[in-house]
């Protein structure tokens, strides 16, 4: 089995490692977005870096810090995962490459801290759920108006890097800070980025082709530069506008006051700005969600009130559970709190409270912890949770980081105690202005186990699949299966073997694709080579039952599917007395492209009858 977090809700979702590995495989087959490297292209993808940052210094075009800040060190390939959509039918992953070590990682965190500016300053922009309710909170809403919201569908890798690096430099030049890089240098860095992304699944290794891996530092900003670029130059030439227009990266709300006619003309008209780019949307005249808040309409203003999706699991830190006791009763005050802020009707507010402690007391969590945190809660003034808080101070206090055991309870009093000791020091007492604090790094714990974006060291599933080589002709034609039925008869059987193009001393089944004839064959050698002398064969040898077959109208080579059935045999005896078993369950001779039963005699008397 393979654990891993759902992709939304905080559920746990636990599935078979062979289904997790089909998924992976159907998404990386996908020559649109990936494509297949013979070879981690790590230390080849590091020189072209080093090169890269060498002639910028040189130039005097970057700063030896920033050089030293971008160059990689001892990088490593990137780690495919995928997070399992609990919320869409068939469960799809959700694709995430970590960027953590690799060669480029540097200079996305680089690239990010010159760009991450940009869409703040940006009309649409919304920050989080605080500053979505900031926004609205006054609105008056028309009559008649409608709430939509627009879902950008796989934004991150659906943008094509000319367009996003085209966006992204045109937003930077605008918006550019004083002694930062030029925007050549900032786009040339960027396309590092997104181009030099090799990463690894199951010992094979990829290169996303197409927009931006989700997992690299500049992604999110990146990815709504690219979005605002888009909106701007849409909204500018539509002959109606909305009344508002507000973007959380890819998620889009929208009040609109004009017809639904003209709503849907809108929509079809975004859907078709690029041709990369669609929506997913919704709309209503009463009420609508996005984000974590429910929307209405009610007498010309918005009201709000808390909306959990419906795969929200609500898994709270358990109380019993070995952290320490601050953090575990900031809980139920911090969820208040956050109900508090969200709704802005009491009534709302003391539903999902009451919620609120009927999960927590589930978690053993003491009444009288959350009935305090409620109450608290309760009696703040929500205009003032939604008004923009105090700027962060820049003044950092110097703090102790350990691994949290319930033995460091004390290590806070004991620094506060003898911080007089450091006070007697003058150059002790610059480094710390003040008494350190301590901050906990959580130990290691249950998921860190469970959960790996490496598959579990299993032997490889019996299956027949692709050998995802570079190059590869047949991958096109073979069959990603675990299972293979005849055609003309009730007989079905389990793949017997981990096979590919490459594998050898196999049982294999072609099918015609037009007309659904099949062919048992067998071969001592790789299969690649079997498959390349099948090929030569229908237009040199057309006597063979194989070539007449393809020689029949509509019917051509390419029109044959394949599945490798069994491997592993001991003699060739065995494989093609198998060879002819097959011939015989598959039902191959009288209504497939079979002339010869094989060499077992049992079954020449069985097809003879």
């Amino acid at each position: 089995i393979t654990i891993k977090p759902a992709d939304k809700g905080g559920a746990i979702v636990i599935l078979s490692t062979f289904e997790y590995i089909r998924e992976r495989y159907r998404q990386l087959n996908d020559s649109k977005f990936y494509e297949p490297l013979a070879d981690d292209l790590t230390v080849h993808y590091t020189k072209i870096v080093t090169s890269v940052l060498n002639d910028r210094l040189d130039e005097g075009r970057i700063t030896t810090n920033e050089h030293k800040l971008m160059k990689p060190v001892q990088p490593s390939p990137g780690r495919f995962y995928m997070l399992p959509k609990i919320h869409k039918p068939g469960n799809p992953g959700r694709p995430i490459i970590s960027g953590r070590s690799t060669v480029t990682e540097p200079i996305s965190g680089y690239v990010d801290s010159l760009i991450k500016h940009i869409p703040t300053s940006l009309d649409s922009y919304i920050k989080d759920t605080t500053h979505f309710l900031r926004e609205i909170s006054n609105l008056c809403i028309p009559k008649e108006s409608y709430l939509v919201t627009l879902d950008v569908s796989s934004l991150y890798t659906n943008i094509p890097h000319d367009d996003k690096i085209s966006s992204l430099i045109d937003m930077y030049v605008l918006h550019k800070q004083p002694d930062t890089p030029d925007g050549n240098v900032v786009a040339t860095l960027a396309r590092l980025v997104l181009e030099l992304n090799t990463f690894e699944f199951n010992n094979k290794y990829f290169r996303q082709v197409s927009g931006t891996t989700m997992g690299t530092k500049m992604a999110p900003n990146y990815a709504n530069i690219f979005k605002r670029k888009l909106e701007s130059q849409f909204l500018s030439e539509c002959p109606v506008k909305p009344l508002i227009y507000k973007r959380f990266i890819d998620d889009i709300f929208i009040v609109w006051s004009h017809t639904e006619e003209e709503l849907v003309d809108l929509i079809d008209r975004y859907n078709a700005a690029h041709p990369s780019i669609r929506f997913t949307h919704s709309y209503s005249r009463t009420e609508i969600n996005f984000l974590d808040v429910n929307v209405k309409i009610e007498e010309g203003k918005l009201a709000t009130s808390l909306y959990r999706k419906p795969t929200d699991r609500q898994q709270y830190l358990h109380y019993q559970s070995d952290h320490p006791h601050h953090c575990k009763n900031s809980i139920p005050y911090s969820q208040a709190h956050r109900f508090k802020r969200i709704c802005s009707k009491e009534t709302d507010f003391d539903a999902s409270s009451q919620n609120l402690k009927s999960v927590l007391e589930k978690q053993r969590y003491p009444p009288r912890i959350i009935d305090d945190a409620i109450r608290k809660a309760k009696q703040l003034n929500r205009a003032d949770l939604i008004s923009p808080g105090p700027s962060q101070s820049d003044a950092q206090r110097t703090n102790l980081y350990l691994t949290y055991s319930m033995n460091h309870h004390d290590v806070n009093n004991i620094l506060r105690r003898h911080y007089n000791i450091l006070e007697q020091s003058e150059r002790l007492k610059c480094a710390f202005p003040s008494a350190p604090g301590v901050v906990h790094r959580r130990s290691r714990n249950l998921k860190d186990t469970l959960v790996n974006s490496r598959i579990n060291s299993l032997p490889p599933p019996n299956e027949c699949m692709f050998c995802m080589h570079p190059g590869c002709l047949i991958c096109k034609q073979m069959q990603h299966t675990n299972t293979a039925s005849s055609t003309h008869s009730q007989f079905s059987m389990k793949i017997k073997g981990h096979l590919t193009c490459a594998s050898s001393n196999v049982v294999y089944l072609f099918e015609c694709t037009v007309c659904k004839m099949q062919y048992i064959g067998q071969t001592r050698t790789a299969f690649r080579l079997r498959f390349n002398n099948h090929k030569s064969h229908a237009i040199n040898l057309p006597t063979l039952p194989l070539s007449k077959q393809l020689a029949l109208s509509k019917h051509s080579f390419d029109k044959l599917s394949v599945t490798l059935l069994e491997s592993g045999f001991k003699s060739n005896r065995e494989r093609e007395q198998r060879e002819s078993y097959l011939i015989y369950r598959f039902n191959t001779i009288k209504q497939g492209i079979n002339e010869s039963p094989g060499t077992l005699a049992s079954i020449k008397m069985l097809t003879d009858e």
